[in-house]
């Protein structure tokens, strides 16, 4: 007697399966928790096609965090909310999520929470209760008497009690660990609009590029989405000397345009601090993988020959831009007010290009720079004076490793 079945693999509801897939996935809890759950609220809100603020509130051992973005219907939770790997936001890479695990994270830190979200369709806010039973599996309680019918309150919010008072300071460090500058939705704490204050961020006119410098952080990132990803180049097939040119082209023109702007000296030059990062826009996310935990992109071949031609495609496009922008940084540093001498020290940094073809990787183009400065160049009074701008010794390299700098 032949028999022949087909049946669909499902996950064993015990406490090891949920265990793993929650509490034994983040190699950092605390911020995963604030990653997955701000995550969700910027994607309801996305979603609303506004940009209405986000609250976070530590009151004692009680957290919250709510949106007024969409909101959810009882069949979507249920969906969303108590099936592992389910997501509304897998094909939609202007999302952040994407696994349907990141709303479980507060049970790494409490038995229970609350779930309460006002239905787009129908304006009612319902309320849930996720909960661990006896056996130590999660479970739902909803009860119909608690809806809020016509609730003025759109949007959902996650509460729940922090067991330990270790874990709720390292929560709250965590909300600063997250680089807010990036995500495009106002996020609230305690009734304070949360900054970055480690960090500052330079976005050059019409450059498909962002220069950000972190204090203690040496990486260069991928933007997927709302958040970065540190880029692991030794995994890919970049040139070293190009994005050591490319570091040091934006970090000239960012504080010439700081001196002509702010009629600064030429000792602000280069200071864009030791540490100076790079920061690539993946608008789509190139369809990028990033492992389940979602705390780093997922180190494949596939995934790294994404990686090296959004980088190269990137570099491309903005040496090309960088060639017109120079050209306009050129036009305003004589136009300027600044002094002369600072206008001629300027020249010379540019000459220094020039002369040592530093930038051949990005095919920058400094062959006109006598034609184009030919008012300063030949000023009697500046002729004896040399100079050798600070962020040159950055090319002391060995083996096109970067052996000191300010980068």
């Amino acid at each position: 007697m032949n028999i022949s079945l087909n049946s669909n693999f499902t996950i064993s509801s015990n406490d090891t399966a949920f265990s793993s897939l929650v509490d034994n996935l983040y190699s950092n809890k605390h911020l995963a928790l604030i990653r997955e759950l701000i995550s969700n609220s910027i994607d309801a809100t996305k979603k609303s096609n506004k940009k209405t603020p986000i609250n976070i509130n530590i009151d004692k051992n009680h957290f919250s965090i709510q949106d007024f973005g969409i909101g959810m219907n009882i069949d979507d939770f249920f969906n969303i909310y108590c099936v592992y790997m389910n997501s509304n936001k897998i094909d939609d890479k202007n999302m952040n999520g994407g696994f349907g695990i990141g709303g479980k994270t507060p049970f790494i830190f409490s038995k229970e929470f609350i779930i309460e979200t006002t239905s787009p369709e129908t304006n009612i806010r319902h309320k849930f209760k996720l909960y661990y039973n006896e056996n130590n599996t999660p479970n739902v309680y909803y009860n119909e008497d608690d809806d809020i019918l016509d609730c003025e309150i759109k949007g959902t919010k996650v509460s729940f009690i922090i067991e330990n008072e270790q874990d709720i300071q390292l929560i709250t460090k965590s909300l600063y660990d997250i680089r807010l500058q990036y995500i495009s939705i106002p996020i609230f704490f305690n009734n304070v609009l949360l900054s970055d204050k480690e960090s500052s961020i330079y976005l050059l006119d019409k450059l498909n590029i962002s220069v950000v410098k972190y204090l203690n952080k040496k990486d260069d990132y991928i933007r997927l989405g709302d958040f970065l990803y540190p880029i692991d180049y030794s995994n890919l097939n970049i040139n070293s000397k190009l994005i050591t040119e490319l570091k040091i082209i934006l970090s000239f023109m960012i504080s010439a345009k700081d001196i002509i702007k702010n009629n600064l000296i030429y000792e602000n030059i280069g200071n864009i601090h030791n540490v100076f990062n790079l920061v690539f826009d993946s608008k789509d996310n190139n369809h990028i993988d990033i492992s389940l935990s979602r705390e780093s992109i997922e180190d494949n071949e596939v995934n790294n020959n994404k990686i090296n031609k959004l980088i190269l495609d990137s570099i491309k496009d903005i040496s090309i831009k960088i060639n017109f922008e120079i050209q306009n940084l050129i036009s305003d540093i004589i136009s300027s007010k600044s002094s002369l001498i600072t206008k001629h020290l300027l020249y010379l940094s540019f000459k220094y290009f020039h002369d040592l073809k530093i930038f051949n990787e990005l095919e920058l183009c400094f062959d006109n720079i006598e034609n184009i400065f030919y008012d300063l160049k030949d000023i009697s009074l500046l002729n004896d004076i040399k100079i050798s701008p600070p962020y040159l010794h950055i090319l002391n390299t060995n083996n096109n490793k970067i052996t000191k700098g300010y980068l």
